[in-house]
């Protein structure tokens, strides 16, 4: 199922026409909220180029592949919040059509813009387009991003105790940034690849007046660092403890990845 097609509206903050509309139906209620997962095509030479070396393109693009499935099963736990995949590149609907059957709504539609911020920017706009009062965007590279922390998030923003809710990364981004309308000034001059993201937003959403609030902190996989101390988290006597079928721990398919890989590699 996709987001509406409706034209992104440019010309209110908020991205949501305003004003009845003669000779139509009343539109639908709105919907609460939806978690737009943005994700790329599992690609060898696309993706985790960071992780080669020590691992080889395939099986970076493996590897991918496994956080991108295991980041999709764990938000379709989320009560009361749609999920939606935003994809890239816009050629990849194939790609994921075979990847992922849609748990959790099945919404989905390509990214588009230059950069980052206009794609990120355009993911809120067709959330907020099609009815959603709060919407938030998360990455495919935290393996271990709590379920409990996301709804956490969507819980501040539905209560209206913050406008603009932020999950942190240990490398100076986010990994969840939620908000209950668009805001461009937020995603407009940043420098993506720095270490300030994180900052940089907090920043901006001061000088909008936008009340913030955070979740939990998150490590991403990006480096071989990273790689390495996402192994030992796996490999610690401690990580399936408590485990049930009703709260597995996440990312099953990346620890499995991972714990199986050549040890000259690891």
């Amino acid at each position: 199922m996709d987001f509406p097609n409706v034209p992104v509206s440019e010309g209110s903050e908020d991205g949501v026409s305003a004003g009845p509309v003669p000779d139509r139906a009343a539109p639908p209620a709105p919907r609460e909220a939806v978690l737009v997962v943005m994700a790329k095509a599992p690609r060898p030479g696309e993706v985790k180029t960071r992780l080669v070396p020590p691992l080889r393109p395939e099986d970076a693009a493996a590897l991918h592949r496994c956080c991108v499935l295991d980041t999709l099963e764990n938000v379709s736990r989320l009560d009361g919040v749609d999920v939606a995949l935003a994809y890239w590149p816009p050629d990849a609907e194939a790609e994921f059509d075979r990847l992922w059957s849609g748990e959790g709504g099945g919404l989905r539609f390509p990214q588009a813009g230059r950069d980052l911020g206009e794609r990120m920017l355009t993911c809120f706009r067709r959330a907020f387009d099609a009815g959603y009062r709060c919407a938030a965007l998360h990455g495919t590279d935290i393996p271990l991003a709590s379920a409990g922390e996301l709804a956490r998030g969507f819980e501040r923003l539905r209560r209206d105790s913050a406008d603009l809710v932020l999950g942190p990364t240990d490398d100076g981004g986010y990994y969840f940034i939620g908000a209950r309308a668009v805001h461009p000034g937020l995603f407009e001059g940043i420098r993506w690849s720095a270490p300030g993201v994180l900052e940089s937003t907090r920043r901006r959403a001061e000088a909008l007046g936008l009340r913030t609030a955070k979740i939990a902190r998150a490590r991403d996989l990006d480096t071989p660092e990273d790689l390495r101390a996402l192994r030992d988290a796996f490999a610690r006597p401690g990580f399936q403890k408590g485990k049930t079928s009703l709260h597995p721990h996440p990312a099953p398919r990346t620890r499995e990845f991972l714990m199986n890989l050549p040890g000259e590699i690891r």
